[in-house]
């Protein structure tokens, strides 16, 4: 995956506390975003949304062929944050751990 340092971005709200973080990267083939994080104190004030509107809009000037995203089938917040943004849902994974 690629990326540009200033893609990265931390968020604060008004009061310079940490909100959360969100990270966009390219691939060869699609954009995606890697990752975004909302801190357990800020979940549920609607941030998500904001962070996922920047990460979105990095990856829209980026030239990337196509925006893919995923999450877990139980992470139904992230899950209902890409349909408000717009994204289409087009397949489901779930993820398997075990330990050694």
């Amino acid at each position: 995956m690629e990326w540009e340092l200033e893609w990265w971005e931390l968020a604060y709200d008004r009061a310079g506390d940490f909100v959360g973080l969100v990270v966009p990267t390219v691939g060869p083939s699609m954009g995606t975003i890697g990752y975004i994080g909302v801190a357990p104190e800020q979940r549920g004030l609607g941030y998500v949304n904001d962070l996922l509107a920047r990460g979105t809009a990095t990856l829209m000037q980026s030239n990337a062929p196509v925006l893919r995203a995923d999450t877990d089938l139980d992470n139904a917040p992230m899950a209902a944050a890409f349909a408000r943004a717009g994204w289409h849902a087009v397949g489901t994974r779930r993820e398997f751990e075990t330990r050694l």
